[in-house]
């Protein structure tokens, strides 16, 4: 379970700075109120994924990577499935352990499978603002679906606002201080814990300069 440990918050860190890097989005403030925190969270997260996976009419090349990426990170083969494969669905809910704090992000990927490809004038085409998707929520409604194994496959729990606030800036990412000073906990099914670090290390690959 450790060894996937790096791999889910260096994904996280990694696309939440993509995010803000594309969406022209500014840095976030030290001091800042955890549901406005969620709710940046959210948009960093959509926009990292969005970018990652966008599809060009005009660049057929970037189309191609777009879908290569896709395929090897959500596509899974399936014999049972209907048309032999069905996609990645992996559902997530980020919080901190510090009462009051307000700060939940819900991040499922492929929600609704039949929306991932939309038609085009040159044909069907990935829709990339359909493969992740990014809210924040209340502590009612976080603290409602975090038991809920159909809702909710792994728990990612930060110490505090602040201990998330210096991911986004960071142009380095130190993963054994976080295990040391116990920053993150993580909780619930490892399937998904070793599946999200394997999309973690592609994310990180496929932002190597080429």
């Amino acid at each position: 379970m450790h060894a996937a440990f790096p791999g889910v918050t260096q994904g996280i860190h990694e696309v939440m700075r993509l995010g803000a890097r594309e969406g022209k989005i500014p840095g976030l403030p030290e001091q800042v109120g955890g549901t406005f925190l969620a709710h940046g969270m959210a948009l960093l997260l959509k926009v990292g994924f969005g970018f990652l996976l966008r599809d060009s009419l005009l660049n057929k090349k970037q189309a191609e990577k777009a879908e290569k990426f896709f395929r090897e990170n959500f596509e899974i083969t399936d014999p049972q499935a209907e048309g032999g494969k069905r996609y990645y669905q992996g559902k997530f809910l980020i919080r901190t352990n510090k009462p009051g704090d307000d700060m939940n992000v819900y991040f499922r990927f492929c929600p609704k499978p039949e929306a991932l490809y939309k038609k085009t004038p040159f044909g069907k085409a990935l829709d990339s603002s359909a493969v992740v998707s990014a809210e924040a929520l209340t502590e009612e409604e976080a603290a409602k679906i975090e038991k809920d194994p159909d809702r909710v496959d792994m728990v990612l729990r930060f110490k505090d606002v602040k201990s998330i606030v210096g991911l986004v800036g960071r142009s380095e990412f130190d993963t054994a201080s976080l295990l040391l000073e116990n920053i993150v906990q993580i909780t619930g099914n490892t399937v998904h814990l070793f599946k999200f670090g394997a999309i973690a290390k592609n994310i990180e690959l496929e932002l190597l300069p080429s």
